[in-house]
């Protein structure tokens, strides 16, 4: 018996022993409380929020600045790539025409900086007299620290004027405006308004100032009952030069001809062309005979610009015309704006 109790509790042991050894069995995982009211309110009210705090801030510029590119007529600034004062002074004192071409550009424009223009003849100076820099380190200078302008009368030009016959227009706006000597030179076929050019200037156009020379144009209109003419406007900046970096300009020194009334009287024949190419001739066209300043116009209205060079086609701005049958049929694309105005044809 006791043989049977002692077989029993070797083989009670020997079960502890083996049941230890197993892994317990894996407990049932218990799932997260379910979330209150409180807390599902206070998820909705944070995503509400934060929803209208992009609405609030969208128009906000970003913390980092965008970054804007210079226009392209802009030519990159280089440090140290600036006229000094001695390069500066080189120029004004031996390129001729450059001083008093600074004082007009300054009386219609106000400006004492100068924009590149390149390919003009200013280029061509600069370039000779300063090679060691580029032409853009011209527009950094202020001409100011070398020439006096306080003493020069602002005086705003807001277009030339130059009138043609319409069956010259076709060849203008291929060509540009040529001077009588290019146009007889080269054999064209063209009407022109004046057969004597007693001004003896025949390599110029002549240009109003501000207005049209209303006393020359009813001349060859016959008492404006001929209406087969055109005015074409021209940008000032052909004779001040460009307010930003520009292709566009040939001539600016010594290519302008300023006279207070006919160019072809015996008051202007009398004086010399180096003489009417100044600021001060161009101050002139403003004063009345009695020296008193008639303002913004001149004071004759035959006033006039000699222009010494041909007018490219991209300083037209306008072609006027004095009624719209006067207007060519084969107009359709032209190069600069058509206006109908008969008042500008009236004799005032």
């Amino acid at each position: 018996m006791w043989t049977v109790i002692g077989v029993l509790f070797v083989l009670a042991v020997i079960g502890n022993i083996l049941n230890k050894n197993k892994a317990p069995p894996a407990s049932p995982q218990k799932r997260p409380p379910a979330p209150s009211y409180d807390v599902l309110k206070h998820n909705v009210t944070s995503r509400r929020t934060s929803s209208q705090t992009r609405l609030l801030f969208a128009d906000l510029p970003l913390t980092i600045p965008s970054i804007v590119a210079p226009p392209v007529v802009v030519p990159p600034t280089i440090d140290g790539e600036s006229l000094s004062i001695r390069d500066a002074s080189a120029l004004l004192n031996r390129v001729d025409g450059f001083r008093d071409f600074l004082l007009t550009r300054y009386a219609i424009t106000g400006l004492t900086h100068l924009s590149p223009a390149y390919t003009s003849d200013l280029h061509y100076a600069f370039m000779h007299e300063v090679g060691h820099l580029h032409f853009y380190a011209i527009q950094q200078f202020d001409w100011k620290h070398l020439v006096d302008f306080r003493s020069v009368a602002r005086k705003s030009v807001p277009a030339l004027y130059h009138f043609t016959h319409i069956s010259n227009l076709k060849s203008i706006l291929e060509h540009g405006i040529l001077t009588r000597q290019i146009l007889e030179s080269s054999g064209k076929s063209f009407r022109y308004n004046d057969g004597l050019r007693l001004d003896g200037v025949r390599n110029s156009i002549s240009l109003s100032v501000g207005h049209v020379n209303n006393k020359m144009l009813y001349k060859y209109t016959q008492g404006l009952r001929d209406h087969e003419w055109a005015i074409l406007k021209i940008k000032p900046e052909l004779i001040s030069g460009p307010t930003s970096p520009s292709f566009d300009h040939a001539n600016l020194l010594q290519h302008n001809i300023f006279c207070r009334n006919n160019a072809a009287s015996s008051e202007m024949t009398a004086v010399s062309i180096a003489e009417r190419q100044t600021c001060r001739a161009f101050q002139s066209l403003f004063v009345d005979v009695n020296g008193e300043n008639s303002g913004e116009r001149p004071y004759d209205v035959q006033a006039e610009i000699l222009h010494q060079a041909s007018i490219p086609v991209h300083f037209i701005s306008d072609i006027i015309f004095y009624a719209t049958e006067n207007i060519p049929s084969w107009l359709t694309h032209p190069k600069a704006n058509i206006v109908v105005d008969p008042a500008r044809f009236s004799f005032r």
